[in-house]
């Protein structure tokens, strides 16, 4: 769990069936581990999309997750103690802890 989150969500209406969003998180310092040996620095994660209401009975959408591209995690972290984890201490290390950049599409149908 993050110490903090601060969170922006951005929304403009095109028209009134258009909506174009977006959405970027920053959270504070955050424990890799159960044993607070390892943690990440605060970092952003970001999301965007748009959504259509075609008609009253069909909703299309469109959203880009981390389309900042972010990446970074520990691998292994779970078992490492805190002593383990002095070793590596000013050693940056990086991989994927964030969701990777996707993109999703979404259709709703009202019957």
């Amino acid at each position: 769990i993050p110490q903090y989150i601060v969170e922006l969500d951005p929304a403009y209406m095109v028209t009134p069936d258009l909506k174009v969003w977006a959405s970027f998180r920053y959270q504070g310092k955050r424990y890799a581990n159960i044993n607070e040996a390892y943690y990440f620095n605060g970092y952003w994660e970001s999301f965007g999309g748009v959504n259509w209401q075609v008609n009253p009975r069909l909703a299309l959408g469109c959203t880009v997750v981390n389309f900042l591209n972010q990446k970074g995690s520990i691998a292994g972290a779970e078992l490492v103690t805190k002593a383990e984890a002095a070793q590596y201490k000013n050693t940056l290390m990086t991989g994927s802890y964030l969701r990777p950049l996707t993109v999703e599409f979404t259709a709703s149908i009202r019957l």
